[in-house]
C-alpha cells in the first residue's frame, strides 16, 4: 500500500503543472503532434519538447512515428480516466 500512495504521489507531482495538465487533457481522445500542442498550449518548443520528455519518461506518454513527426498520445489508461474524473470537475462549470 505504501508503495502505491507513493508511485501515485510521485504521478500526481508530474502532472501538476499547467502546461502538462493542457498537453494530457488535449491527448485524452487523439494523438496530437508537437506543433499542435505547441498552438494549443502557446508554448514554445523548447518548453513543450522538456514537458514532453518529461511525461514520456514517467510512463504517462508515448508517440508514434510517423516519418518526420511525432504523434503523442496516452499510454497510461489510468491517466486518462484521472484527466476525464478532473475535466469533469473543474473545467465542466
Amino acid at each position: 500500500m505504501i508503495q502505491n500512495a507513493e508511485d501515485t504521489a510521485s504521478q500526481l507531482k508530474i502532472i501538476a503543472n499547467p502546461y502538462r495538465l493542457m498537453v494530457l487533457c488535449a491527448l485524452i481522445e487523439e494523438s496530437k503532434n508537437v506543433s499542435e500542442l505547441m498552438s494549443l498550449t502557446n508554448a514554445p518548443q523548447t518548453l513543450m519538447s522538456n514537458h514532453l520528455a518529461v511525461l514520456r519518461k514517467a510512463g504517462i506518454i508515448d508517440y508514434n512515428r510517423d516519418h518526420r513527426t511525432l504523434n503523442y498520445y496516452l499510454k497510461d489508461p489510468r491517466m486518462k480516466t484521472l484527466l476525464k474524473t478532473l475535466y469533469n470537475i473543474y473545467c465542466n462549470i
